[in-house]
């Protein structure tokens, strides 16, 4: 919705939940989450996309369960909290850290705590 207000406009348009959506710290993109349908479905992604819903691309690896999105400060990378494997038994959940483009994937944690979402704290 505009935020001088007006009428709401719909950016997806997929059979699954997309959720958690964060505006980039200059507005121009958003990363959501695309959640999987019920059954044996593909595992929840993190997407990215332009302001106005167009361009949405996975940003995160699709053997890993992924959600709990946010930008950094300066919008050049993505956190959020992935299972490695998906699905494994126990689960493990960690850190990982990707640039908007997709690229430049970084595992940041390797730890027995399970790691929730994460925030990125504001630049010194």
């Amino acid at each position: 919705v505009p935020v001088e207000g007006g009428d709401p406009v719909r950016l997806t348009d997929d059979p699954v939940d997309d959720y958690a959506a964060e505006w980039s710290p200059d507005g121009s993109m958003l990363v959501f989450v695309r959640g999987r349908l019920e059954g044996n479905e593909p595992p929840d992604e993190v997407f990215v996309m332009n302001a106005d819903g167009s361009g949405q691309t996975s940003v995160s690896p699709a053997e890993l369960q992924a959600f709990s999105p946010d930008w950094s400060p300066d919008g050049e990378r993505i956190v959020f909290v992935g299972q490695v494997p998906a699905n494994p038994r126990p689960p493990e959940w960690e850190l990982f850290t990707v640039r908007p483009d997709g690229s430049d994937l970084t595992r940041l944690t390797t730890s027995e705590p399970e790691e929730f979402d994460p925030e990125w704290g504001p630049q010194p």
